[in-house]
């Protein structure tokens, strides 16, 4: 290169360009000035300093859209200036001219640029003044970079995005050097260790293992080197000292300058419990097959020979000539030891089940008989326990061809399960006849409202030595066969059975059977209950259905009483305002209000009257609904007349029982045969514990403990039946079935008041008795 000439190379032309271009001929360094201009990548833009474009290289053509020749001359503010930014340009431009300061020469800096187009460009721009004699030329540098930008803004997204997902991984993440060291982690690694992320980088993993895991975390570095990955399964010690189970995954990523590791941690400390709790379960399954095995082994001689020690001598004694209770008592004895042996017979011959060996009798027998035996046996039951048990009848003169005893078998099963599993409230078992496809079938369903049944156990219910799945071991008693032997049962007599429940709100069985239905015998349909003499009071039955609302009253009038009949819940409110009635029957479907809302009205307004509700549902819940309305009893269609008498006995007030003895001498005759000095003696004892019963039937009233009066009840009406106090027992038998549900305010006061008024009018008569006794005796 030649040197420089001396001349200044840039001078304005006549066309208003400093002449970088324009006979190049003359001056080979100016055209080598010129060569450069134009070819130079980045866009050059001279202006002067009134801020006229003097020079426009071939770059700054293609960024901005404009010719050469057509913007020299022209203000470049108002060509590749966007206009909200000119007033900041002219005045910057204007203080520099007046002071020679200015804060973005000889600076890069990013700014807003505007094409021919109309688009904004995002530039770098670099300016640079030129001093020449008396002109200043500002040389501006402009490279567009608006893609460069826009890349970058989405590498920045997508790394907000990763680091989004790092931050918010459910799982702990680590990443580390090839050789162990920490660069990075998450909030849940933080969790992990209980250290925080500036602790944690620049650790070496192998300080967050404890010792005896140090060997394979050391091959898992060697095989995320070899391999770029590795997983394996190690603890993770927590700043507190507790080691958490964990699984790792790690993979090799290359990075710009050298290679990491992502391990990603997930704690297995729920999936390590259930492993532990499922080899528990598993071996405990294992130990119960195993006692099974030898149970069953030695069932057969342990338990036949004693039972049939029990069997023979009932059969004898009920051959003698006894009284009718007696008989009664024996009878009951006898059915349920030959329902004991039944039960164990199925579990020694389970693998006759098994082969369809089961061998099935045809005889007539009365369903209802059955329902009445499983009353009688599970109503001691279901009493001890503080719940109610209701069960269904079917008419007395209906007669089935089938096997009585294995329907019996099923109905126990079933009840006996509701009642073992449910504390409160109580359980139901439901019959009726029905017609399926055209032939009869009979329907049993047990409805109870106990501890439910989990979902995930329901399909394996029915299945052998599943019981403990389905019960907490304090309840979960027995060899776990009933439900499975009561399938099998039901499949062998062509019927079906199934289950609905939810965890904590009870549970429903329903068996459907064939019905072989043969020609009635001697009904006992003409026999009628007698009034109940001993109720009475005034009653609204609320029941839009005239022919319902016939029905009840029909009942009512046999037992001595005539309703007040409204057709809707919002004129029973109306009448309990501007009357008082001493009971309300209330349906709970009807129009206008139906009965749940009018009771939950009556009770909003301080009455406490007693409301039975009468409803076709029967399920638990809808129990449950009306008890929160403010309803006291519960009654389903259709009615009987014995469940309608048990409910006005629990709450209508009692009249003078002038037929309730107080201590029945024609009891003594009857149930003691005559044995004076015999029912004396536990005349004598009774007496003697009343009072303390009554003492604690107070106490328990008086701190809430509705259960243990309720036990106290049983007692004193079982003590009282037994010596022929009637009236005592009649008493008691009301109380104790007040205390096992919601009743009005106050009443199980006044029927504890009952209990006492009647326990000294018969510890009265006793003392005469036993004074006469005496007397005879002397």
């Amino acid at each position: 290169m030649s040197k420089p000439s001396g001349k200044t190379i840039i001078a304005p032309s006549k066309s208003g360009s400093l002449g970088m271009g324009e006979h190049v001929d003359e001056d080979p360094e100016a055209a080598l000035h010129a060569a450069i201009l134009q070819a130079a990548l980045d866009c050059i833009v001279i202006i002067d300093s009134d801020g006229v474009i003097v020079e426009f290289n071939e770059a700054a053509e293609n960024t901005f859209g404009h010719r050469r020749e057509d913007v020299l001359g022209q203000p470049m503010a108002e060509l590749i200036i966007p206009e909200a930014l000119r007033g900041a340009h002219d005045a910057g431009f204007e203080k520099y001219l007046s002071t020679g300061q200015h804060a973005v020469l000889g600076k890069r800096i990013e700014v807003p640029a505007l094409h021919a187009s109309g688009r904004e460009l995002l530039v770098e721009l670099a300016i640079t003044p030129v001093h020449l004699t008396d002109q200043t030329y500002f040389t501006a540098y402009l490279r567009d970079i608006t893609e460069r930008k826009a890349d970058e803004e989405e590498l920045k997204r997508s790394r907000q995005r990763y680091r989004d997902l790092f931050e918010r991984s459910g799982d702990a993440i680590f990443i580390h050097t090839l050789e162990g060291e920490i660069v990075d982690a998450n909030k849940r690694a933080e969790e992990l260790t209980g250290w925080d992320r500036k602790a944690l980088i620049g650790t070496h993993l192998s300080r967050l293992h404890p010792e005896s895991d140090q060997a394979k975390c050391k091959a898992a570095i060697e095989a995320v080197q070899s391999a770029g990955e590795a997983r394996l399964e190690v603890r993770f010690i927590h700043r507190s000292g507790v080691q958490i189970p964990t699984e790792v995954n790690s993979r090799s990523v290359d990075t710009d300058d050298r290679t990491l590791v992502h391990g990603v941690v997930r704690d297995v400390s729920a999936r390590a419990a259930t492993v532990a709790e499922l080899r528990t379960a598993k071996a405990e399954a294992e130990r119960a097959s195993a006692a099974k095995t030898e149970f069953l082994a030695n069932m057969s001689h342990e338990m036949r020979t004693p039972l049939n020690g029990v069997i023979g001598p009932l059969g004898l004694i009920a051959r003698e000539g006894l009284s009718e209770n007696t008989a009664q008592m024996i009878d009951l004895a006898e059915r349920s030891a030959e329902s004991l042996l039944t039960l164990i017979d199925d579990v020694l011959d389970i693998s006759h089940i098994e082969s369809g060996q089961v061998d099935l009798v045809e005889e007539v027998y009365s369903p209802n008989d059955l329902l009445g035996q499983v009353r009688e046996i599970f109503s001691n039951s279901a009493a001890d326990k503080g719940i109610a048990l209701d069960v269904a009848s079917l008419p007395k003169d209906l007669r089935l061809l089938g096997d009585p005893g294995r329907v019996r078998q099923i109905l126990f099963n079933l009840v006996g399960n509701a009642i073992k599993f449910t504390d409160q409230g109580g359980v139901v078992l439901e019959a009726d006849l029905a017609d399926e496809n055209g032939s009869s079938i009979v329907r049993f369903h047990t409805i109870d409202t106990g501890i439910g049944i989990a979902e995930d156990v329901l399909p394996k219910l029915f299945s052998r030595f599943e019981q403990g799945l389905a019960a907490p071991s304090s309840v979960s008693e027995g060899v776990g066969l009933g439900l499975a032997i009561t399938r099998e049962l039901v499949e062998l007599m062509g019927g079906k059975i199934t289950a609905m429940s939810q965890l904590g709100a009870g549970s429903r069985f329903s068996v459907t059977l064939p019905a072989n239905v043969q020609n009635s015998a001697q009904s006992n349909a003409g026999k009628t209950s007698q009034p109940l003499q001993h109720l009475h009071g005034r009653i609204l039955l609320a029941e839009d259905s005239e022919t319902n609302a016939a029905v009840v009253a029909s009942m009512l009038a046999k037992l001595g009483l005539e309703p007040e009949i409204v057709c809707d819940g919002a004129a029973a409110v109306q009448a309990v305002e501007s009357d008082a009635y001493d009971l309300i029957i209330m349906d709970v479907g009807m129009p206008v209000m139906d009965g749940l809302e009018a009771s939950r009205l009556i009770r909003s307004t301080g009455h406490a009257t007693p409301i039975i509700a009468l409803t076709a549902h029967a399920l638990p819940e809808n129990r449950e609904q009306t008890r929160a309305a403010g309803m006291n009893g519960f009654l389903t269609k259709p009615i009987r007349l014995k469940d309608l008498s048990r409910e006005l006995e629990k709450w209508l007030p009692r009249a003078e029982a002038a037929h309730h003895a107080v201590l029945s001498a024609a009891h003594i005759d009857e149930q003691w045969n005559g044995d004076v000095a015999g029912h004396a003696f536990v005349l004598r004892i009774f007496v003697g514990e009343l009072q303390k019963r009554l003492d604690r039937i107070a106490e328990h009233l008086q701190a809430g403990e509705l259960a243990k009066l309720q036990h106290e009840a049983h007692a004193v009406k079982g003590g009282a039946s037994n010596i022929g106090a009637e009236a005592l027992a009649h008493a008691a038998s009301a109380l104790e079935q007040a205390s096992l549900g919601s009743g009005p305010d106050g009443l199980i006061d006044r029927l504890v008041a009952d209990v006492k008024q009647c326990s000294a009018a018969f510890v009265e008569a006793a003392e005469k008795s036993l004074a006469q006794s005496e007397g005879r005796g002397g």
